[in-house]
Formats: structure tokens, sequence, C-alpha cells
């Protein structure tokens, strides 16, 4: 996630999946839950993180900046991007409106 690699992460997650329904093994569906909660706490960490920096510069008595301006876009765009991962982390996962 560090990296945004999303083709990645769904290859991980499918392959979770997959090795869990082969297999009925409970460690591996524990894997694929906890790996789930960790992507999704990661993407909730960095939205609020994105936020809450944006909102600190509205706020504040200095002028918005482009460089904040592109900041806050790519972060709408990033959450464009993941919404293919909503196969997997479903309701865990933010929305592009959230931001």
């Amino acid at each position: 996630m560090k990296y945004k690699n999303n083709e990645l992460v769904i290859y991980y997650l499918n392959d979770l999946k997959t090795l869990h329904n082969l297999t009925k093994q409970s460690f591996v569906q524990v894997a694929y839950e906890s790996s789930i909660r960790w992507i999704s706490e990661y993407i909730n960490k960095y939205c609020m993180e994105i936020m809450r920096k944006f909102n600190r510069v509205l706020a504040s008595r200095d002028r918005l900046r482009e460089d904040d301006i592109h900041e806050y876009k790519a972060a709408v765009e990033y959450l464009q991007i993941i919404q293919i991962l909503k196969e997997h982390l479903g309701s865990f996962l933010l929305s592009p409106e959230t931001l």
C-alpha cells in the first residue's frame, strides 16, 4: 500500500481468498481478514491525513497553494482508483466523495 500498487494488492487478496476456498484452513481466513483490516486502516489514515492538512490550510490565514490543491486532487484520484478493491473491502472502502 505504501507504493499504491493496487494490482499487486488485488493479486495477493485474490490468492488468499482462493487458498482459503481450496484448503478451508482457518489461518488463511484469518490472514485474509487481517489483510483487509490493515488495508482499510491504511486507506482511512491516509485520507484522514489529507483531509486534516487540507482543512488546516483552509482555516489558516495562509493562502491555498497550488501544491495543496494537487495533493488533495491526487488523494481523490487515488480513492477513485482503489475502488477496484471493493470486491474485497466492501463497506470498509472509502468512496471518493468522502474527501
